[in-house]
Order: structure tokens, then sequence, then C-alpha cells
């Protein structure tokens, strides 16, 4: 068995992984397993930079990370990104393996990442202000919740891979979506 932990010291933090500490950050706010244990990831803040740090090795800087999450094999790893622009409105991006696989610009925010069993499907949710929240599932939009108030709360993806299982609130009311019936 693995374990792992966050030591703060003298304004610093670091994650210690079977008993060894790795390099310090100013902020770690989780730390995530992959399911078979072989893999750890984490967001690192430092800076006014993020980064994701794999197995140690921290990823490129970026302006935002969130929403790391594994396959149930544990062979892949995807997340959420943003690009701030000065000139341009800041990107946000599903990233999976390294690779952007979705991007998206202007006033929208994107959360809940979450992957297939065996890692080929995804979905999170977007917000569009004065529009309501959406699934995206690969290259499909759908329509969720339509008020302000209303909110998709949890995502998960279904066995087969095929649909977006998720728990939404609308009206104050909660209810599960399964393979597109409540």
């Amino acid at each position: 068995k693995r374990w792992a932990y966050v030591l703060s010291r003298d304004g610093k933090q670091c994650v210690v992984v079977d008993g060894k500490k790795e390099n310090d950050y100013e902020r770690i706010p989780s730390i995530l397993f992959s399911p078979d244990g072989a893999h750890i990831a984490y967001v690192a803040h430092n800076r006014g930079k993020v980064f994701l740090v794999v197995d140690g090795r921290p990823e490129e800087a970026r302006d935002g990370v969130w929403s790391p999450v594994y396959s149930e094999d544990g062979r892949r790893l995807g997340y959420l990104e943003r690009h701030r622009s000065e000139r341009a409105k800041d990107t946000v991006n599903v990233v999976i393996d390294r690779q952007v696989v979705f991007s998206i610009s202007g006033d929208r925010e994107l959360r809940e990442l979450t992957l297939s069993r065996d890692g080929r499907q995804w979905a999170c949710i977007i917000a569009v202000p004065q529009h309501g929240e959406y699934i995206m599932h690969g290259t499909e939009w759908l329509m969720v919740a339509t008020e302000a108030r209303d909110r998709i709360l949890a995502l998960k993806i279904s066995e087969n891979g095929e649909l977006p299982v998720f728990v939404a609130e609308q009206n104050g009311r909660r209810f599960g979506v399964v393979n597109g019936y409540c």
C-alpha cells in the first residue's frame, strides 16, 4: 500500500509520498492517487502560477489547473486548465494525457471533469452565464439546467461509456439522470 500527505512547514507545503519528500510549493490543495495506486497527481501553486505534478514531476506552469481525474483503470489522467490572455478572452482546455481535447473561450466556467472507465470518453460541466449549465460529452453539448438557480451537482459516465450520468437540482429539487431518464 502507498501513502501520501501534505506537509506544511515554514510557510511552504510539500507532498510526502511513501516517506519521500517532494518539492516545496506555496499551496497544495489536495492529492489524487490513481485507482490502482501506481500514480499520484496533485495541483501545486507557486508564485502566481499553477502546476499539475504527476509522480513527483511538475508539468508546465499554467494560469490555472483544476479537477484532475484518473480513469478507473489508472492509465489515463485528465484535468482542466486555464490560459489567460491580455489581448483576448481566457481559454479553458480539457486535457487528457497532456493533449488538449477541447478548448473554449469567453465567459464560461468548466468544472467536474470525469473520464469513462477506460478513459476513452470524457465529460465535464460547462456553466454559461445567463444561459444555464450544460454537460459537454466529447463533442456533444447536453442542456441540463436553464435557470440561474438550477445546477448540475455531480457527473460521471455510464458503465458502458456512452452517456453521462448526473445529479442535478432544478427548482430546489434534486434528481438523478441515468441513460437519459430521471
